[in-house]
């Protein structure tokens, strides 16, 4: 493999299934993951996080999903919901959780965007 393809396949390996990274914390959708929507966020990139959590799609919280149940600085968690706040980034987090997942889908055009304060 040469160093474009190297680049490239890590390029395109870090794309899936991400949403955002924000400093230390990647905001993630994985697959298959039930019928709660849900996004991942951990901090740091080792194989053992130092937080591992997940937030709700559908309401604006932390959604119960196993082992991940830490929670995120209180600026981190209020960038978050800002961040979901723009339509394109509430659609774009409702596409991805329908693309990977089969269990629960969401009609983002028949729900109003839980994490707008207007």
């Amino acid at each position: 493999m040469n160093g474009k393809e190297l680049i490239d396949s890590l390029l395109e390996e870090e794309e899936i299934g991400t949403l955002f990274r924000l400093r230390d914390y990647k905001f993630s959708i994985h697959s298959p993951e039930g019928s709660i929507p849900h996004i991942h966020f951990t901090k740091g990139i080792s194989e053992k996080p130092e937080l591992s959590g997940c937030l709700a799609i559908l309401y604006k919280g932390y959604a119960n999903h196993g082992k991940y149940k830490d929670e995120l600085p209180k600026k981190i968690f209020e960038y978050f919901c800002s961040w979901m706040s723009n339509d394109d980034n509430f659609k774009l987090a409702c596409e991805e959780w329908n693309t990977n997942n089969s269990i629960t889908k969401i009609e983002y055009s028949k729900i109003k965007n839980p994490f707008k304060t207007t």
